[in-house]
């Protein structure tokens, strides 16, 4: 908003014009589904509720942005032809802290640290093969970024209250880049990261195993 408000005192002057445009791409929160405790689908869904992705939004963009609920960027002509439908149908993970807390425990997460019946606050454990495992997220963000400092005001608190607790790990983006390819010495169940469409999108290219 700082910068599109900044174009825009250009224009009243003057000096300048403007265009509005879609984006053909999405910024998101992206998980590792292939390490512990993010394998899980419902600790990703709980994730998900514990975000109030409309206020972010809000606050990040100063009301020149938009929520996309899927795969798709609001330039594509898919989207366009497909947008009553996408808005009756997809779930739109308005944030539900009470939601997460079901769905979590119907993972499985109901213990406390010392194994007895989880007391509501704190963080959730879980009897994994006989070994207790705390609900620890681990998420891996890149330095300056700002929509990583505005995740770290909103997301923490509602996943304390949840039962999860979120570590955060700040480093520079080609660490953060091997640590998603599985190539750094360390990999993380969470970042938020970009992703931006061709003109000719293809949903292949993204899901073959070829």
């Amino acid at each position: 908003a700082d910068t599109i408000n900044a174009g825009l005192d250009l224009v009243e002057e003057g000096v300048a014009n403007y265009t509005t445009f879609y984006r053909n791409g999405y910024g998101k929160l992206e998980f590792d589904c292939s390490v512990f405790p993010t394998d899980s689908e419902n600790v990703r869904k709980a994730i998900a509720y514990c975000l109030d992705r409309n206020e972010f939004a809000r606050q990040y963009t100063g009301g020149y942005g938009a929520v996309a609920h899927s795969f798709y960027g609001l330039a594509q002509w898919e989207y366009a032809e497909s947008v009553d439908w996408i808005n009756e149908n997809l779930n739109t993970y308005d944030m539900n802290v009470e939601t997460a807390k079901q769905l979590l425990e119907e993972d499985g997460w109901n213990l406390n640290a010392d194994g007895t019946p989880y007391s509501g606050t704190g963080t959730r454990y879980k009897d994994v093969n006989g070994e207790l495992k705390p609900l620890i997220i681990t998420w891996c963000n890149s330095e300056g970024n700002p929509v990583s400092e505005l995740l770290a005001t909103m997301l923490p608190e509602t996943m304390t209250e949840a039962g999860m607790e979120l570590r955060a790990t700040t480093t520079d983006f080609p660490t953060m880049q091997a640590a998603i390819t599985h190539t750094g010495d360390k990999i993380y169940n969470m970042y938020n990261l970009a992703t931006g469409f061709a003109t000719a999108n293809s949903p292949w290219y993204y899901y073959t195993s070829d």
